[in-house]
């Protein structure tokens, strides 16, 4: 069986760290501090968390899933974000 194609949606960890702010910390998936990622509610979390690991690369289905395209692009919304009503789209 072939592996799946991989990229990385990421140059660095400060990307990461800015795009999981925009996305993953404002949505109603994410629990923050969480010690057993096997816990998450979310695929996309997962992958990221695991790929810190590795190389830095997820599976191209997850890109897809997160919004990843442009890769010139440095901050974009994930398409499975959950938001409460109450909070605003940046």
């Amino acid at each position: 069986m072939t592996d799946p194609k991989r990229i990385r949606p990421f140059s660095n960890g400060s990307q990461f760290c800015d795009w999981q702010s925009r996305n993953c910390d404002r949505c109603t998936k994410y629990v923050a501090g969480i010690d057993d990622i096997s816990k998450s509610v979310c695929e996309i979390d997962i992958a990221l968390g695991k790929s810190m690991w590795g190389d830095g690369s997820v599976s191209e289905e997850i890109g897809e899933r997160m919004g990843y395209g442009d890769p010139l692009a440095y901050n974009w919304d994930c398409t499975e974000r959950e938001m409460e009503d109450t909070d605003e789209q940046v």
